[in-house]
Order: structure tokens, then sequence, then C-alpha cells
């Protein structure tokens, strides 16, 4: 990540990229952007295998809905997590899935995919013709 930092002239281009800090002394964060999760992906992900899972908790006694499926899964499965300390004190603070990358996602549906086989669980793969 780098930072800049720029005056914008009242009649530069800056200025007529921001007009709004025309005059002004502005200071820019450029860092790489990483591809995030893709909308195939999520849909994948909330209109599969969330389901799938879901109705497995269901048959356990779990009445989950679809975020607290999912919320189990970042938590307890991927443990997308971090321990943060307050007033001495540790706080497990979950993490945003949103942030991962296509491969780390990806990643993440392995580790479900591992974790759904040993309670005999089986997540299909995306594109598969028949998801029953």
């Amino acid at each position: 990540m780098k930072k800049l930092t720029f005056f914008v002239m009242d009649n530069g281009r800056l200025a007529q990229l921001f007009p709004k800090y025309a005059g002004k002394k502005i200071s820019l964060t450029i860092e790489e952007a990483g591809n995030t999760r893709t909308p195939p992906q999520n849909r994948f992900w909330f209109g599969v295998c969330i389901p799938v899972i879901r109705d497995w908790f269901y048959e356990q006694g779990y009445n989950f809905d679809a975020t607290e499926v999912h919320e189990y899964m970042v938590r307890r499965v991927w443990k997308c997590t971090e321990v943060v300390f307050i007033e001495g004190e540790p706080y497990e603070r979950r993490l945003s899935s949103t942030k991962l990358t296509t491969v780390e996602w990806e990643q993440r549906i392995d580790l479900s995919r591992a974790w759904c086989a040993e309670k005999g669980i089986i997540l299909p793969f995306p594109n598969e013709a028949d998801y029953d």
C-alpha cells in the first residue's frame, strides 16, 4: 500500500477530477485490488451449499436460517476469526468473508466440503447437473 499526498490546485486536472477538494491538500492511498469472491461463487454458496448444510442441521434438531448456517461455517469450520484483547480480556472477532479472494473462497468451499463429508453430507460441485 502506498500513500500519496497532493495539493489540488484550483485550475489543475485534480480539481477537475475532485472538484470538492480544489485548493486543498489530499492524500490518496493506492493498493493492488484483489479479486474478491465472484457473484457466481456467492450464488453457489448461498443457493446450493447453505441449503444442503441447513437441511443437515435441521435433521440434527437445529432450525438455523441461512445466515446462522453461514455464521457457523465461517466461525467454526473456516475459523475465520481473530482474537483481540479488550481491557486485557480476549474477544474473538469474526472476520468478513466478503474480503476473501476467489482462491481463498474456493479453499473455504473445500474446507466446507471436507467438513460435510465427515458428517455424511455431499456438497455438489459447481455446474453439476444433478444436485440431489
